[in-house]
């Protein structure tokens, strides 16, 4: 398998945990030193707005209980299509993707709940790929309340 082929393995991997809420899963493809960033460009202020940022740890802690905060009801669906992938030293890569996000409410109701793009840096190894950092740049500016996901 081939280095884009893999990589498009791990995104394609971490989109379906996460659509089917398998939180331990989508974690264990992450590095310990993983970081993860939602942000925005705003024209308003002229700069990137940080929506969410957090490390592995805090990931975890926030996806263990995210059933006890406020969110949607419905289900997210993740669709993404990987662009460029560009090597990096030390057997790691830069992976960019672009992603659509379908939010589904209980009554089976579809509509485009966001869109951007991962920028993934990605760590190679024997034992297999992993993420190192994920940046979801979304060009969608209001996702409304009760959406904490990961996107």
């Amino acid at each position: 398998m081939s280095a884009r082929d893999r990589i498009w393995d791990l995104v394609a991997r971490s989109c379906m945990h996460l659509d089917s809420e398998q939180y331990d899963s989508y974690l264990a493809l992450l590095d310990e030193s993983y970081e993860y960033t939602i942000s925005c460009f705003s024209p308003d202020l002229r700069k990137e707005m940080v929506l969410l940022q957090l490390k592995k740890d805090e990931l975890g802690n926030l996806l263990k209980s995210i059933h006890n905060h406020v969110h949607l009801p419905g289900r997210l669906f993740r669709q993404a299509s990987l662009y460029s992938v560009e090597p990096k030293p030390d057997d790691r890569y830069a992976a960019m993707s672009y992603v659509t996000v379908t939010y589904t409410n209980l009554d089976g109701a579809s509509a485009i709940f966001c869109v951007g793009r991962y920028h993934d840096d990605i760590a190679g190894a024997e034992s297999g790929l992993r993420l190192l950092s994920r940046r979801f740049e979304m060009e969608t500016r209001d996702i409304g309340t009760g959406c904490h996901y990961p996107i």
